[in-house]
C-alpha cells in the first residue's frame, strides 16, 4: 500500500509539472491504470483519485525475498 501511494504522488508530480511547463493552469486526471506484482496494469476510468488505491490488487507474497514493483500509466487532460 505504501508503494502504491508513493507512485499516485509520484504520479501527480509529473503531470503538475508537465502542466506547469506547457505553461497550463493544470489538469484533469482522464485515467489511471495501477500495476502491481508483476501483473500488467488493467485499463480502468478513475473516476475519482481515491478509486485508484481501492481498486488496485495486492501482490501476492512469500517467505524470503521478493521484487514489489508497482508500474502507473495514464492520461491527463491539461487546463487552460
Amino acid at each position: 500500500e505504501r508503494l502504491i501511494g508513493n507512485a499516485i504522488r509520484a504520479f501527480g508530480a509529473r503531470a503538475a509539472a508537465s502542466s506547469r511547463e506547457m505553461g497550463r493552469s493544470g489538469y484533469r486526471l482522464v485515467e489511471r491504470n495501477i500495476g502491481t506484482g508483476g501483473q500488467p496494469s488493467r485499463p480502468r476510468l478513475m473516476r475519482t483519485v481515491g478509486m485508484a488505491a481501492s481498486n488496485a490488487v495486492p501482490p501476492t507474497l512469500e517467505a524470503g525475498s521478493q521484487r514489489i514493483e508497482v508500474s502507473i500509466d495514464g492520461t491527463i487532460e491539461l487546463k487552460p
